[in-house]
């Protein structure tokens, strides 16, 4: 069986992992559930507003800690598997409900 911690790339001693600000947003109105939800945001430390990114949505934001998504998007941006992306994960409250 193969270890998945190990990095696809290994890391030279020149390249670094580029940290990732982290920032939640707890009061957003939807409509459609009619009620407040929680979004925590990933963006590149380097980001450049006027430019545009790819954006990775994911259901199930309260589990992005426990998957190491903020890991995972740093590490792939740093091996340039991936160019830098924004993450928004959308915390779930009844989640059978809002599936």
């Amino acid at each position: 069986m193969e270890n998945n911690d190990k990095p696809i790339i290994p890391l030279t001693p020149e390249m670094t992992i580029p940290a990732y600000r982290s920032e939640v947003l707890d009061n957003i109105f939807t409509s459609l559930l009619n009620r407040n939800v929680a979004v925590e945001i990933l963006t590149p430390p380097d980001m450049d507003r006027s430019k545009k990114y790819p954006l990775l949505v994911l259901n199930d934001g309260q589990d992005m800690a426990a998957v190491k998504v903020k890991e995972t998007v740093e590490r792939m941006v740093a091996e340039k598997l991936i160019p830098p992306i924004i993450v928004v994960g959308i915390v779930a409250a009844d989640r059978l409900q809002e599936y």
